[in-house]
């Protein structure tokens, strides 16, 4: 784990801190925090460091979220780029994974996103999703966050969550960046989960409220 503030988080508070040094290496990486597993709070944090890693789980606050305690990560910015030099990846604006199911205790408010979120395709069997909040979001609840970054991935891009699962909730979000995949050209039969949205490229057993793209 590789974190600017922190590489891993089990409990406690960080507030307003910044990252500004760029990171070229790692697998689960943020920009804030590298792995954020159990509880506590993520407050008024900023990256400006941009994150351009092979292969990796990368978001611009935190890396990964797997919460068996209540996680909360709200007004938390993200100003640079982050971005695989290859692909087998789940990268986000703000976190990289939420990787679990309706298990996890998680909540994203009121945070934004300006840098460009680029997931390619290294390898065609292998869905890579990006998102401008979270490249993967497994049952958390988003609210009130926006993007204005460029997102573009292999099989699964959106505006606020590439995929999205196990009840999950985007609510009163916004998104105002371009967004653009390979999903189109990629045989559906393949893959249990493509597609390019404004707010979710890919979503199963969740819900989008009140949202804006």
């Amino acid at each position: 784990y590789i974190g600017a503030i922190a590489a891993e988080m089990s409990s406690g508070l960080i507030a307003g801190c910044t990252n500004a040094m760029d990171i070229s290496e790692g697998e689960y990486v943020g920009g804030i925090v590298g792995d954020f597993d159990g509880g506590g709070e993520i407050r008024e944090c900023t990256n400006t460091g941009d994150l351009i890693i092979k292969d990796a789980q990368i978001g611009g606050i935190v890396g990964q979220v797997w919460a068996s305690d209540e996680i909360l990560i709200q007004d938390c910015v993200n100003n640079g780029a982050v971005s695989t030099t290859e692909g087998t990846s789940s990268i986000g604006g703000i976190i990289g994974t939420i990787d679990g199911d309706s298990g996890i205790n998680a909540t994203i408010l009121k945070c934004i996103n300006y840098g460009n979120i680029i997931n390619p395709t290294a390898d065609s069997s292998t869905v890579n999703p990006a998102g401008g909040i979270t490249g993967q979001n497994g049952s958390a609840n988003i609210e009130g966050c926006i993007n204005y970054g460029k997102v573009s991935a292999s099989h699964a891009a959106g505006g606020i969550t590439g995929k999205m699962y196990g009840n999950g909730i985007i609510k009163a979000s916004w998104n105002d960046g371009d967004i653009t995949s390979e999903a189109a050209s990629v045989d559906p039969g393949s893959f249990s989960s493509v597609g390019t949205g404004g707010i979710a490229g890919y979503v199963d057993e969740s819900s989008i409220i009140g949202s804006y793209n």
